[in-house]
Protein backbone atom coordinates (compact mmCIF):
# COMPACT_ATOMS: atom_id res chain seq x y z
CA UNK A 1 0.00 0.00 0.00
CA UNK A 2 1.17 3.24 -1.04
CA UNK A 3 2.54 6.11 1.42
CA UNK A 4 -0.48 8.80 1.84
CA UNK A 5 1.14 11.05 4.25
CA UNK A 6 0.99 14.06 1.72
CA UNK A 7 -2.38 16.09 1.78
CA UNK A 8 -4.71 16.01 -1.22
CA UNK A 9 -3.66 18.94 -3.51
CA UNK A 10 -7.96 20.55 -2.96
CA UNK A 11 -6.85 20.54 0.91
CA UNK A 12 -3.99 22.59 -0.02
CA UNK A 13 -5.77 25.33 -1.86
CA UNK A 14 -8.71 25.17 0.50
CA UNK A 15 -6.26 25.61 3.52
CA UNK A 16 -4.49 28.60 1.40
CA UNK A 17 -7.51 30.72 0.83
CA UNK A 18 -8.18 30.93 4.80
CA UNK A 19 -4.91 31.94 5.61
CA UNK A 20 -5.51 34.92 2.46
CA UNK A 21 -8.91 36.10 3.95
CA UNK A 22 -7.87 36.38 7.36
CA UNK A 23 -5.22 38.63 6.25
CA UNK A 24 -7.05 40.50 4.18
CA UNK A 25 -9.04 40.45 6.99
CA UNK A 26 -6.49 41.28 9.54
CA UNK A 27 -5.59 44.42 7.05
CA UNK A 28 -8.87 45.87 6.54
CA UNK A 29 -9.30 46.42 10.47
CA UNK A 30 -5.60 47.00 12.08
CA UNK A 31 -5.21 50.55 13.74
CA UNK A 32 -3.26 52.76 12.12
CA UNK A 33 -0.05 53.41 14.05
CA UNK A 34 -0.15 56.72 15.41
CA UNK A 35 2.99 59.03 14.41
CA UNK A 36 4.34 60.79 17.48
CA UNK A 37 6.22 64.01 17.87
CA UNK A 38 9.94 63.25 18.48
CA UNK A 39 11.84 64.08 21.35
CA UNK A 40 14.08 67.57 22.00
CA UNK A 41 15.67 66.78 24.60
CA UNK A 42 18.91 67.00 27.02
CA UNK A 43 19.78 64.67 29.99
CA UNK A 44 22.45 63.62 32.14
CA UNK A 45 23.92 64.04 35.50
CA UNK A 46 24.77 66.51 37.48
CA UNK A 47 27.81 65.19 40.31
CA UNK A 48 30.49 66.12 42.57
CA UNK A 49 33.70 66.51 40.88
CA UNK A 50 35.46 65.01 43.90
CA UNK A 51 32.95 62.33 45.51
CA UNK A 52 31.13 61.87 41.94
CA UNK A 53 28.37 61.79 43.31
CA UNK A 54 24.70 62.70 42.16
CA UNK A 55 24.06 66.45 43.44
CA UNK A 56 19.78 66.84 44.14
CA UNK A 57 18.46 69.85 43.88
CA UNK A 58 20.71 71.46 41.05
CA UNK A 59 19.62 73.94 38.74
CA UNK A 60 19.81 73.28 34.69
CA UNK A 61 19.15 76.95 32.70
CA UNK A 62 19.53 78.19 29.61
CA UNK A 63 20.12 82.05 28.54
CA UNK A 64 16.98 80.99 26.82
CA UNK A 65 15.05 80.87 30.39
CA UNK A 66 14.10 77.64 30.39
CA UNK A 67 14.77 75.77 34.12
CA UNK A 68 14.81 72.56 35.25
CA UNK A 69 15.94 70.74 38.25
CA UNK A 70 17.98 67.11 39.05
CA UNK A 71 16.30 64.91 41.56
CA UNK A 72 17.86 63.71 44.92
CA UNK A 73 20.29 61.20 42.34
CA UNK A 74 21.51 64.35 40.30
CA UNK A 75 19.57 63.05 37.09
CA UNK A 76 17.84 65.68 35.40
CA UNK A 77 15.93 66.31 31.86
CA UNK A 78 16.23 69.40 30.16
CA UNK A 79 12.76 69.23 28.00
CA UNK A 80 11.96 70.99 24.67
CA UNK A 81 10.64 73.66 26.61
CA UNK A 82 12.52 76.39 24.26
CA UNK A 83 13.86 73.58 21.55
CA UNK A 84 11.62 73.29 18.40
CA UNK A 85 11.39 69.61 17.21
CA UNK A 86 12.46 70.26 13.77
CA UNK A 87 15.56 72.77 14.33
CA UNK A 88 18.71 72.09 15.49
CA UNK A 89 21.10 74.64 17.48
CA UNK A 90 23.80 75.09 20.00
CA UNK A 91 22.72 75.89 23.51
CA UNK A 92 25.03 76.57 26.62
CA UNK A 93 23.44 75.34 29.77
CA UNK A 94 24.51 76.41 33.05
CA UNK A 95 24.47 73.46 35.79
CA UNK A 96 24.72 75.37 39.74
CA UNK A 97 23.86 74.18 42.88
CA UNK A 98 24.41 75.55 46.66
CA UNK A 99 27.78 74.90 48.02
CA UNK A 100 29.50 74.62 44.69
CA UNK A 101 30.86 76.83 41.61
CA UNK A 102 28.35 77.14 38.94
CA UNK A 103 29.51 75.77 35.55
CA UNK A 104 28.10 76.55 31.29
CA UNK A 105 28.73 73.85 29.02
CA UNK A 106 27.54 73.85 25.14
CA UNK A 107 25.64 71.36 23.33
CA UNK A 108 24.90 71.07 19.82
CA UNK A 109 21.41 69.57 19.60
CA UNK A 110 20.18 67.87 16.17
CA UNK A 111 16.51 68.13 15.44
CA UNK A 112 14.50 65.37 16.85
CA UNK A 113 17.76 63.23 18.52
CA UNK A 114 17.82 63.27 22.21
CA UNK A 115 20.95 64.48 23.81
CA UNK A 116 22.74 63.35 26.55
CA UNK A 117 25.29 65.84 29.40
CA UNK A 118 27.27 64.86 32.37
CA UNK A 119 28.03 67.77 34.42
CA UNK A 120 30.68 68.05 37.32
CA UNK A 121 30.63 70.53 39.57
CA UNK A 122 33.48 71.98 41.68
CA UNK A 123 32.75 72.55 45.65
CA UNK A 124 33.00 75.72 46.96
CA UNK A 125 35.16 74.94 50.09
CA UNK A 126 37.91 73.29 48.41
CA UNK A 127 40.80 72.98 50.46
CA UNK A 128 43.47 76.18 50.68
CA UNK A 129 45.68 75.31 47.25
CA UNK A 130 49.10 75.37 46.37
CA UNK A 131 50.08 77.23 43.78
CA UNK A 132 51.51 74.67 41.05
CA UNK A 133 54.80 76.50 39.40
CA UNK A 134 54.28 74.92 36.15
CA UNK A 135 50.02 76.25 36.08
CA UNK A 136 50.20 80.08 34.68
CA UNK A 137 47.63 82.55 35.27
CA UNK A 138 48.58 85.42 32.86
CA UNK A 139 46.80 88.95 32.08
CA UNK A 140 43.54 88.84 31.16
CA UNK A 141 42.34 90.77 27.35
CA UNK A 142 39.71 91.88 25.66
CA UNK A 143 38.68 93.38 28.38
CA UNK A 144 34.92 95.38 27.82
CA UNK A 145 32.78 97.05 30.23
CA UNK A 146 30.96 93.41 30.25
CA UNK A 147 33.37 90.71 29.34
CA UNK A 148 37.14 89.31 29.05
CA UNK A 149 39.28 86.74 27.78
CA UNK A 150 41.15 84.63 30.28
CA UNK A 151 44.22 83.29 29.85
CA UNK A 152 46.96 81.07 30.90
CA UNK A 153 49.75 78.91 30.52
CA UNK A 154 49.11 74.63 30.74
CA UNK A 155 51.28 71.97 29.28
CA UNK A 156 49.11 68.92 28.48
CA UNK A 157 47.88 66.56 31.02
CA UNK A 158 45.48 64.04 32.38
CA UNK A 159 41.83 65.79 32.74
CA UNK A 160 39.90 68.90 31.85
CA UNK A 161 40.97 72.62 33.02
CA UNK A 162 38.80 75.63 33.74
CA UNK A 163 38.87 79.37 35.28
CA UNK A 164 38.06 80.26 38.63
CA UNK A 165 36.95 83.83 38.66
CA UNK A 166 35.04 86.44 41.01
CA UNK A 167 35.06 89.65 42.39
CA UNK A 168 37.01 89.27 45.66
CA UNK A 169 40.68 87.80 45.70
CA UNK A 170 40.87 84.13 47.17
CA UNK A 171 37.20 83.85 46.75
CA UNK A 172 35.97 82.99 42.92
CA UNK A 173 32.38 82.13 42.56
CA UNK A 174 32.04 81.11 38.57
CA UNK A 175 33.96 78.61 36.64
CA UNK A 176 34.22 78.46 33.11
CA UNK A 177 36.27 75.52 30.50
CA UNK A 178 39.35 76.53 29.35
CA UNK A 179 39.76 75.92 25.84
CA UNK A 180 43.48 75.02 24.47
CA UNK A 181 44.95 76.24 21.59
CA UNK A 182 45.84 73.03 19.15
CA UNK A 183 48.42 71.37 21.19
CA UNK A 184 49.95 74.47 22.29
CA UNK A 185 50.06 75.00 26.11
CA UNK A 186 48.10 78.11 25.49
CA UNK A 187 44.77 78.33 26.97
CA UNK A 188 41.92 80.32 27.23
CA UNK A 189 38.07 81.55 28.29
CA UNK A 190 35.71 84.24 26.56
CA UNK A 191 33.42 85.20 29.50
CA UNK A 192 30.50 88.30 29.45
CA UNK A 193 27.69 89.39 31.88
CA UNK A 194 31.14 91.25 34.21
CA UNK A 195 29.92 94.52 35.78
CA UNK A 196 31.36 97.55 34.51
CA UNK A 197 34.18 99.21 36.09
CA UNK A 198 34.97 96.24 38.57
CA UNK A 199 37.86 94.35 39.67
CA UNK A 200 37.85 90.50 38.96
CA UNK A 201 40.12 87.86 40.13
CA UNK A 202 41.15 84.51 38.42
CA UNK A 203 43.47 81.70 38.05
CA UNK A 204 43.52 78.27 36.01
CA UNK A 205 42.76 74.78 37.75
CA UNK A 206 43.64 71.83 36.25
CA UNK A 207 41.68 68.08 37.72
CA UNK A 208 44.32 65.32 37.39
CA UNK A 209 44.19 61.85 38.71
CA UNK A 210 45.36 61.86 42.49
CA UNK A 211 48.82 61.42 43.16
CA UNK A 212 50.82 61.45 46.62
CA UNK A 213 51.99 65.68 45.88
CA UNK A 214 48.62 66.33 45.20
CA UNK A 215 46.08 63.65 46.92
CA UNK A 216 43.01 65.98 45.81
CA UNK A 217 43.66 65.76 42.17
CA UNK A 218 43.36 69.62 41.66
CA UNK A 219 46.03 71.76 41.02
CA UNK A 220 45.72 75.88 40.86
CA UNK A 221 47.71 78.28 39.22
CA UNK A 222 48.91 81.74 40.62
CA UNK A 223 45.81 84.46 40.64
CA UNK A 224 45.49 87.57 38.08
CA UNK A 225 43.45 90.31 38.35
CA UNK A 226 41.52 92.73 35.66
CA UNK A 227 39.11 95.39 36.08
CA UNK A 228 36.47 96.31 33.46
CA UNK A 229 36.13 99.61 31.53
CA UNK A 230 33.73 101.55 32.74
CA UNK A 231 30.44 102.71 30.33
CA UNK A 232 30.93 106.16 28.96
CA UNK A 233 27.52 108.02 28.97
CA UNK A 234 26.64 109.32 25.60
CA UNK A 235 26.66 113.24 25.79
CA UNK A 236 23.36 114.95 25.71
CA UNK A 237 22.85 118.32 23.09
CA UNK A 238 20.44 120.01 24.03
CA UNK A 239 18.71 122.55 21.12
CA UNK A 240 19.74 126.09 21.68
CA UNK A 241 19.33 127.95 18.56
CA UNK A 242 17.47 127.13 15.10
CA UNK A 243 18.31 128.71 11.66
CA UNK A 244 16.61 128.59 8.49
CA UNK A 245 17.96 129.06 4.74
CA UNK A 246 17.49 131.24 2.91
CA UNK A 247 15.63 133.41 5.22
CA UNK A 248 13.52 134.54 2.68
CA UNK A 249 12.50 131.88 -1.05
CA UNK A 250 12.04 133.07 -4.29
CA UNK A 251 9.44 130.88 -6.56
CA UNK A 252 8.70 131.00 -9.67
CA UNK A 253 4.51 130.24 -9.99
CA UNK A 254 4.60 125.85 -9.86
CA UNK A 255 8.33 126.03 -9.03
CA UNK A 256 9.71 124.28 -5.78
CA UNK A 257 13.37 124.58 -3.43
CA UNK A 258 14.39 123.69 -0.51
CA UNK A 259 14.56 125.29 2.93
CA UNK A 260 17.36 124.11 5.46
CA UNK A 261 16.77 123.91 9.12
CA UNK A 262 19.81 123.57 11.62
CA UNK A 263 19.77 122.94 14.87
CA UNK A 264 22.58 123.77 17.15
CA UNK A 265 23.23 122.87 21.01
CA UNK A 266 24.07 125.31 23.67
CA UNK A 267 27.82 124.19 23.35
CA UNK A 268 28.06 124.02 19.70
CA UNK A 269 27.10 120.20 19.62
CA UNK A 270 25.21 118.59 16.84
CA UNK A 271 21.33 118.19 17.95
CA UNK A 272 21.00 115.04 16.00
CA UNK A 273 17.28 113.56 16.38
CA UNK A 274 15.56 117.28 17.21
CA UNK A 275 12.21 117.14 15.85
CA UNK A 276 11.11 120.09 13.09
CA UNK A 277 7.66 120.81 12.66
CA UNK A 278 6.87 123.03 10.07
CA UNK A 279 3.55 125.14 9.71
CA UNK A 280 2.44 127.66 6.75
CA UNK A 281 1.41 130.86 8.88
CA UNK A 282 0.07 132.91 5.84
CA UNK A 283 -0.45 132.27 2.45
CA UNK A 284 -1.51 128.73 2.48
CA UNK A 285 -2.84 129.20 -1.19
CA UNK A 286 0.79 129.96 -2.08
CA UNK A 287 2.60 127.45 -1.27
CA UNK A 288 2.91 124.05 -0.12
CA UNK A 289 5.37 122.30 2.36
CA UNK A 290 6.86 118.66 2.63
CA UNK A 291 7.31 116.87 5.06
CA UNK A 292 5.23 118.85 7.69
CA UNK A 293 7.77 117.39 10.46
CA UNK A 294 10.70 115.57 10.71
CA UNK A 295 13.74 114.76 12.79
CA UNK A 296 17.03 116.86 12.45
CA UNK A 297 19.90 114.27 10.53
CA UNK A 298 23.60 113.29 12.09
CA UNK A 299 24.39 117.50 10.97
CA UNK A 300 21.56 118.57 13.26
CA UNK A 301 19.88 119.59 9.51
CA UNK A 302 16.27 118.81 8.66
CA UNK A 303 15.39 119.73 5.10
CA UNK A 304 11.95 120.79 3.44
CA UNK A 305 10.59 121.47 -0.10
CA UNK A 306 8.45 124.41 -1.03
CA UNK A 307 6.03 124.49 -4.37
CA UNK A 308 4.93 127.28 -5.57
CA UNK A 309 0.87 126.80 -6.32
CA UNK A 310 -0.81 129.44 -8.86
CA UNK A 311 -1.42 132.36 -7.17
CA UNK A 312 1.25 135.08 -6.67
CA UNK A 313 1.68 136.83 -3.61
CA UNK A 314 3.70 136.23 -0.38
CA UNK A 315 3.64 133.79 1.92
CA UNK A 316 5.63 133.02 5.55
CA UNK A 317 6.33 129.93 7.20
CA UNK A 318 6.96 129.51 10.86
CA UNK A 319 9.58 126.28 11.52
CA UNK A 320 9.71 124.77 15.32
CA UNK A 321 11.87 122.38 17.51
CA UNK A 322 10.52 119.93 19.97
CA UNK A 323 11.81 122.06 22.67
CA UNK A 324 10.68 125.30 21.63
CA UNK A 325 13.02 126.95 19.48
CA UNK A 326 11.63 128.96 16.40
CA UNK A 327 12.56 130.84 12.95
CA UNK A 328 10.30 131.72 10.18
CA UNK A 329 11.46 131.83 6.37
CA UNK A 330 9.23 134.12 3.99
CA UNK A 331 8.32 132.98 0.54
CA UNK A 332 7.67 135.35 -2.32
CA UNK A 333 5.42 133.71 -5.15
CA UNK A 334 5.81 135.65 -8.56
CA UNK A 335 6.04 135.32 -12.25
CA UNK A 336 9.99 135.27 -12.18
CA UNK A 337 12.77 134.39 -15.06
CA UNK A 338 14.86 132.08 -14.08
CA UNK A 339 13.11 132.30 -10.23
CA UNK A 340 14.00 135.62 -10.59
CA UNK A 341 17.82 134.96 -9.44
CA UNK A 342 19.51 134.60 -12.24
CA UNK A 343 20.37 136.80 -15.28
CA UNK A 344 18.63 135.55 -18.69
CA UNK A 345 20.87 132.97 -20.53
CA UNK A 346 22.34 134.14 -24.00
CA UNK A 347 20.63 133.72 -27.14
CA UNK A 348 17.95 135.24 -28.86
CA UNK A 349 16.60 138.43 -26.73
CA UNK A 350 12.94 138.10 -25.96
CA UNK A 351 10.54 140.88 -27.89
CA UNK A 352 9.38 143.85 -25.91
CA UNK A 353 7.46 146.99 -26.34
CA UNK A 354 9.81 150.25 -26.53
CA UNK A 355 8.24 153.12 -25.05
CA UNK A 356 9.83 157.00 -25.59
CA UNK A 357 10.69 159.54 -22.98
CA UNK A 358 11.25 163.20 -23.35
CA UNK A 359 14.92 164.00 -22.34
CA UNK A 360 14.76 167.14 -20.37
CA UNK A 361 18.40 167.72 -20.58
Amino acid sequence: MKNTSFLPVSYLIIICSIFSLHAKLTLAYAEPTPILDCLCAVSGRVTDAVSKKGIGNATIGSFEGHLCYTNTSGYYTWDNGIIPCNFGGTYDLTASAAGYLSLTQSIYVEPCIERTLDIELQPITTPAPTVTPWLITEDATNITSSSATLNAIVPLVVGYIFFEYGTASGSYTKSVNATREGTSDKVSANISGLSQATTYYDRIVAVTKPVPTVSTGYTYGNEESFTTLAVTPTPVCEADSVEASPKTLKLERGGSDDVTVTVTGSKGCTAAGEMVTAKIQSGKKRISISPQSMDAGAKGEAVFTITAIKKTGNARVKFETASGLKTTVTVKVRNFKNGGREWRKKGNPELVDIYGFIDNR
